[in-house]
């Protein structure tokens, strides 16, 4: 295996040492069974859930406030694809170590000098482990000037390494394949750019239902008229929160600012990318981590209230019960998708048991949602190479394999093209 594809060099979609070691780990314990990447993905979640907790706490110094962000950021119905696809993880495996990098430079700043290096070497794991993390300094900086208010910024300047050891890692270990370079039609920097500010960030809380998978899953419960007002709803209320927001950030609590410019920090390096691209779910893991300082404040009001605290226990009761619903119709609906795959992987193997290295399989029929499958027919066949595309367009030399598009999973034939 050579230098440019090893686990150490950067591969493609702008996956880096950290995660590339990561999954290179979890594959020579359990190959492709997806119990290991199942569990990889929760533990990440459970150990990234009690770092908000510890940064809350920190931050706040309440810990009924730390609770009540760490189980928010736990229990977000929006970190499903995140948690339990095996692609998303590198996202809380980034945010493991910048979480730790926020909490080591509070306690710095409180007077742990010790823990400066604690937070080098966690924001330089964070930024070798998913390009996204780079929003990292700015998110320091913004709540360096929430909590600690009229101190000197000059510190700050040290998390300039990790950046440059990031950089380094860049020139020696170059990428093989860009996520830009990759899907370079859907980066196109312009004034699409403000529409995803005001509709991605607030995505961590309502999702889009206009997408084809919400609307799959939708369809299942609801008649056709409810599931038309149910999109409309969706989309008005993303709407809403972005007013909000605005609102928060000119008139809210200095802990409130902090709290909303988080969440759209965090979305900065996907905002380039075209709407369909950046208000993918995965991407507001990182950012989501705004909304415990946004709820923190709520809880400290509220208990100073205590004809308010029965209100929010209900609140909290009635926003656990919809998280647990929303994640049973996710999980429901995916696992009727992974049926699907695993056929229609079956009976692309069923008809070519045996091919010849280089071959090239072309897949059409499928829905837009199963594109991806080209990606995992290779994996299969392995360690004959061959190549595989989901397209209309037959190859020059292959098979062509066609599917029912009302039963993705049934192959209708099977042709071979060239010589």
């Amino acid at each position: 295996m050579g230098r440019r594809h090893s686990v150490a060099a950067a591969g493609r979609g702008g996956l880096t040492v950290g995660w590339n070691l990561a999954l290179y780990t979890v594959y020579r314990h359990w190959g492709l069974d997806p119990r290991g990447y199942f569990a990889l993905g929760l533990t990440l979640h459970a150990i990234c859930s009690a770092l908000v907790f510890a940064l809350v706490l920190v931050v706040t110094r309440r810990l009924g406030c730390a609770w009540a962000g760490g189980l928010l950021f736990a229990m977000l119905p929006s970190h499903h694809e995140a948690v339990t696809w095996c692609s998303a993880a590198l996202h809380p495996l980034a945010a493991v170590p910048l979480v730790t990098a926020v909490i080591a430079w509070v306690l710095y700043r409180r007077g742990t000098r010790a823990a400066l290096a604690v937070a080098l070497v966690a924001a330089t794991m964070a930024l070798l482990t998913k390009d996204s993390a780079v929003s990292l300094w700015p998110l320091l900086a913004l709540l360096d000037w929430g909590a600690f208010p009229g101190r000197d910024r000059r510190p700050l300047l040290w998390l300039g390494l990790p950046y440059a050891a990031m950089i380094a890692w860049r020139i020696v270990c170059p990428p093989s394949q860009e996520v830009i370079a990759v899907g370079s039609a859907a980066y196109r920097p312009g004034l699409h750019i403000l529409s995803n500010l005001a509709l991605a960030p607030p995505q961590t809380l309502i999702p889009d239902l206009r997408f084809e998978n919400y609307q799959a899953m939708l369809s299942r419960v609801l008649p056709g008229p409810a599931v038309h007002a149910a999109l409309g709803a969706s989309v008005a209320a993303i709407l809403c929160v972005s007013v909000l927001a605005l609102i928060g950030l000119v008139k809210g609590s200095r802990m409130v600012k902090v709290g909303i410019a988080w969440l759209y920090l965090g979305f900065l390096p996907m905002l380039p990318f075209s709407y369909e691209y950046a208000r993918a779910p995965r991407y507001g893991y990182i950012a989501s981590i705004g909304l415990a300082f946004l709820v923190a404040p709520l809880i400290d009001w509220a208990a100073r209230r205590r004809w308010r605290r029965s209100a929010l226990i209900a609140a909290a009761v009635v926003f656990a019960l919809i998280s647990v619903g929303f994640l049973r119709m996710v999980c429901a609906n995916r696992l009727r998708d992974s049926v699907v795959r695993r056929e229609v992987i079956a009976a692309v193997r069923a008809a070519v048991p045996s091919p010849a290295p280089n071959t090239q399989f072309v897949l059409s029929g499928l829905p837009p949602y199963l594109d991806d499958l080209w990606r995992a027919i290779p994996v299969y066949y392995y360690p004959t190479p061959v190549q595989a595309a989901a397209a209309e367009m037959p190859p020059a030399a292959g098979y062509q394999l066609r599917f029912d598009p009302a039963h993705p999973g049934r192959l209708l034939e099977c042709l071979r093209m060239g010589p």
